[in-house]
């Protein structure tokens, strides 16, 4: 086969599939002694050009990176490209300190794998994984489903909520706009304990873990009551009541009630060590938010690496009514994670943050 066409052919499959890589390395990344890095995505994608096209040898690629700027040409086979000098990895993980995700409209849950997200504890998913976590109108969703065997969606004892999660080897915050919503109709009436937001767990040991959840909360003052459900008064949407909660025998659980609005709010999870702190965020300004910490609210988790990401919660209601529980939809506007050490303390890392605008 002529080699002219072959190649101009995989070089523009190439800029294509990976131009719009972002520059946190998310698929492909080009390494100092000039190695490479590629998701299986990306070599099974290389793999079908060269079948397809019937190519001998494969030509250059452009390869984008957050580290190096300008092009690197790979003058060699297809062979080479996908099994010789390349460092192949489930994902590229992201090595900015800090890191923000913003929930982008036609973001796949490949995607995220291919950002180094883990889908965990998936639990029961009659439609599959696309129905239990998906992107919807720049939110991240996470739904919870009555179980089908004993794996119950629910953050309680032996049992687990599906969460979708970074690892992260030491000290960390972790900051998230969230919301809880009842699945399918929308509205904020849950059953009390059913939530959604930040979980840690331990990969050394996955029985050991914490959770900082919210659910809706209807307040009562100055002679009105928030409704649960959607009406057109905007004024009477509850506000959020939050929880935290670990499996460590003998911790304490922390609350605090009646924060955020409109059933939505940004919460906080920062570990220094083996501690773990919970804050949430009271004020309206984005650029200056006031960030509170429960008193007391701590537990230790134990240092090592964890996982630390978004999750959803049910609750067992089976034999009230007949209602099986469990229908909890958890949306998530945006996160960010700032890792590594924690110098000016908690609340000093957190007012550092510039929150992403917008819901």
């Amino acid at each position: 086969m002529e080699q002219g066409p072959c190649r101009s052919r995989i070089r523009d499959f190439l800029q294509v599939s990976l131009s719009g890589v972002r520059s946190t390395g998310h698929s492909l990344a080009a390494r100092a002694d000039g190695a490479m890095s590629a998701t299986r995505a990306d070599r099974a994608a290389v793999r079908s050009a060269c079948s397809v096209l019937a190519c001998a040898r494969m030509v250059p690629a452009l390869l984008r990176t957050a580290w190096v700027s300008g092009i690197l040409l790979l003058g060699t086979g297809c062979g080479s490209l996908v099994d010789l000098d390349v460092d192949y990895r489930d994902c590229v993980p992201v090595t900015a300190s800090r890191h923000t995700e913003s929930f982008e409209p036609g973001t796949s849950l490949q995607d995220l794998r291919d950002r180094c997200w883990q889908v965990e504890n998936p639990g029961t998913a009659p439609g599959g994984l696309n129905e239990k976590f998906f992107v919807d109108d720049g939110d991240l969703v996470l739904r919870v489903f009555p179980p089908a065997d004993d794996d119950f969606d629910q953050w309680s004892g032996l049992d687990q909520g599906p969460m979708i999660a970074w690892s992260v080897p030491g000290d960390f915050v972790a900051v998230a706009r969230v919301e809880a919503l009842r699945k399918s109709v929308a509205s904020h009436c849950l059953d009390p304990g059913e939530g959604a937001g930040l979980a840690v767990r331990r990969r050394s040991d996955p029985s050991s873990w914490a959770t900082w959840l919210v659910e809706p909360f209807l307040w009562e003052r100055d002679g009105k009551k928030a409704v649960c459900a959607e009406d057109t008064d905007d004024t009477n949407n509850p506000s959020v009541q939050a929880r935290a909660h670990t499996s460590v025998a003998g911790a304490p659980d922390f609350s605090a009630l009646d924060f955020g609005a409109d059933g939505e709010a940004d919460i906080a999870l920062c570990r220094i060590g083996a501690e773990l702190y919970y804050f949430l965020r009271a004020g309206d300004d984005p650029k200056t938010p006031v960030w509170v910490q429960p008193k007391g609210a701590t537990h230790t988790l134990g240092s090592g690496v964890v996982e630390v990401g978004l999750t959803a919660s049910g609750v067992d209601a089976d034999g009230l009514g007949g209602d099986p529980g469990f229908h909890t939809e958890a949306h998530f506007a945006w996160v960010v994670f700032n890792e590594g050490p924690v110098a000016d303390g908690c609340v000093g890392a957190l007012e550092s943050i510039a929150l992403p605008e917008g819901d």
